[in-house]
């Protein structure tokens, strides 16, 4: 399934695995805690992509959490976005857990 995505941006992904515009949402909803929550994710991606515990291409189920919890704030569905972004936390965290055993510790260079 090909998913709607931006150009390449500075984790070098580009078409179709494309990583989701996180500021999006938060312009729509024009929430300051949501925009702030946006400085939190990048600074996560960030880590994610330093210690190389991104996948190389995300799974189509975290994709699909992303478009959810997307849709979820076009609605003003606070409950359904709320229970889509743990899915997206708990896909991130299952990533991590399953790649720390074969890269570097943080700070371990």
């Amino acid at each position: 399934m090909r998913w709607p995505v931006g150009p390449v941006g500075e984790f070098g992904l580009g078409g179709e695995h494309e990583l989701p515009d996180h500021s999006e949402p938060a312009l729509r909803v024009r929430q300051r805690d949501v925009r702030e929550l946006q400085l939190i994710v990048a600074e996560v991606l960030a880590g994610r992509h330093h210690y190389h515990l991104m996948p190389h291409h995300p799974p189509e189920q975290a994709l699909q959490l992303h478009t959810d919890v997307t849709h979820a704030i076009q609605r003003r569905d606070g409950d359904g976005a709320r229970q889509a972004m743990v899915g997206v936390m708990e896909q991130g965290f299952a990533e991590m857990k399953s790649m720390w055993g074969r890269t570097a510790e943080p700070g371990g260079g």
